[in-house]
């Protein structure tokens, strides 16, 4: 011995107290009276903090699916690193270890060690804004990304085949589809999106240029609102269609019901490969891309960050390129 005092390395095989009550969804949910800011220190322990965080995410309006995939991670952290350890002894070399822990030990798929790193820097940098940390560990860490697999398009054929269905449809009472398609496949609204538009979100006052409005009340996504001119058809089957609904709700269906109906939408339109709400989105984008559309306008016009622009744009330039020979 050197008289050296050497710290021992983190391993999968900490043992702890569970961090988490399981509630019937599924979630996992920190027990009753977690801790104010102010009980949070350097010397808390990574379990406490854990369920301190828990509360700030909500009272930062994260939506239910991040709180549970912060939360996982994080659990799964407090068993690699020890719930009982301090914060103030989590240092880089444990965040780098937990992540090559995740990758090789576990065989995780890269896309969800890139969430854990996500949630570990999230973790820790609300910490260190509300002072209870003089650093962020996790800053600066990042995982190889997960490699995202290019999005289906369809062929022109394909969309004239769509149109002619949902116009079918309309014809015979039934509109809602044909709405959907206009709004996804000609506007490139997200499923989320249709789901959640209202009477007063369409605008009318000019039935040739119908306008749209994609509102969201989470400051957060502030860059994803926005007013889209739709084509003149949507004036005359939007119109059509409110004969058909009570209510404000465009869509007083679950956004999965109306992922079902896109779904037979393509069916019944005879195509060879399942159809979704994504699919319609990004051929939208592809054709707009082809049309000579700025780049600039197309980001505001999908409602994107310029972060998350930055991987879509390379994927809208591969799948917008003519094909080769």
């Amino acid at each position: 011995m050197n008289g050296k005092t050497r710290t021992a390395r983190p391993t999968e095989k900490t043992v702890q107290l569970p961090l988490w009550q399981h509630i019937p969804e599924g979630a996992l949910s920190p027990p009753v009276g977690a801790p104010y800011p102010g009980e949070v220190g350097p010397q808390s322990s990574l379990a406490l903090a854990i369920h301190w965080f828990a509360q700030y995410l909500r009272t930062q309006d994260y939506s239910d699916q991040t709180v549970r995939s912060y939360l996982t991670g994080l659990s799964l952290f407090a068993q690699y690193v020890g719930s009982a350890r301090p914060l103030s002894e989590i240092e880089k070399a444990h965040v780098r270890g937990f992540l090559d822990w995740l990758r090789s030990r576990r065989e995780t798929a890269a896309k969800t060690v890139e969430l854990r790193g996500t949630a570990l820097r999230a973790f820790f940098a609300a910490l260190q804004k509300e002072g209870a940390l003089p650093h962020n560990p996790a800053q600066d860490i990042y995982p190889p990304r997960g490699a995202t697999p290019l999005p289906e398009i369809l062929f022109d054929q394909e969309v004239e085949e769509l149109r002619q269905t949902a116009a079918r449809l309309a014809e015979e009472g039934k509109p809602r589809p044909y709405l959907v398609l206009i709004l996804a496949l000609e506007m490139g609204l997200r499923l989320g999106e249709i789901a959640r538009l209202t009477r007063a979100d369409i605008d009318l006052s000019n039935p040739y240029r119908p306008v749209v409005h994609v509102r969201y009340k989470n400051r957060r996504h502030r860059h994803k609102a926005r007013a889209l001119t739709g084509p003149p058809e949507l004036t005359a089957i939007y119109r059509k269609y409110l004969e058909t609904i009570e209510g404000d709700r465009l869509f007083p269906v679950t956004p999965r019901t109306l992922e079902y109906e896109i779904e037979n939408l393509g069916r019944q339109a005879r195509l060879l490969r399942r159809l979704t709400a994504r699919t319609l989105r990004w051929t939208w984008a592809v054709r707009k891309v082809r049309e000579g559309t700025d780049k600039e306008k197309l980001r505001r016009l999908m409602g994107l960050s310029p972060v998350a622009w930055q991987e879509v744009s390379k994927m809208l330039t591969l799948l917008a390129s003519p094909p080769l020979g």
